[in-house]
């Protein structure tokens, strides 16, 4: 994208925010597991880095740790996937 329009438009486009929401995903797992904290496997943490970001409100990264905690959204999206995969 060229401009910051480009990319609030393409965010308001429904088949194209989901690819940036699947590839922005990616980029939180990669990031942890090359610090040595792979998070694949949880659920709750993907989803509270993707609400919070990789960057605290002071531009500061938020680091890695061996013991994270989730935040609200983390706990619900966690909680609604085991709902929907329960057999």
């Amino acid at each position: 994208s060229n401009s910051p329009q480009e990319i609030i438009n393409k965010l308001n486009n429904d088949s194209l925010n989901i690819l940036y929401a699947g590839a922005y995903i990616r980029i939180i797992q990669s990031f942890w597991k090359r610090k040595g904290y792979p998070i694949n496997d949880r659920l709750d943490i993907l989803a509270t880095l993707y609400s919070t970001g990789l960057f605290k409100t002071n531009g500061n990264l938020r680091e890695p740790n061996k013991n994270p905690k989730p935040n609200y959204f983390g706990k619900k999206a966690d909680y609604y996937y085991l709902i929907f995969t329960k057999e």
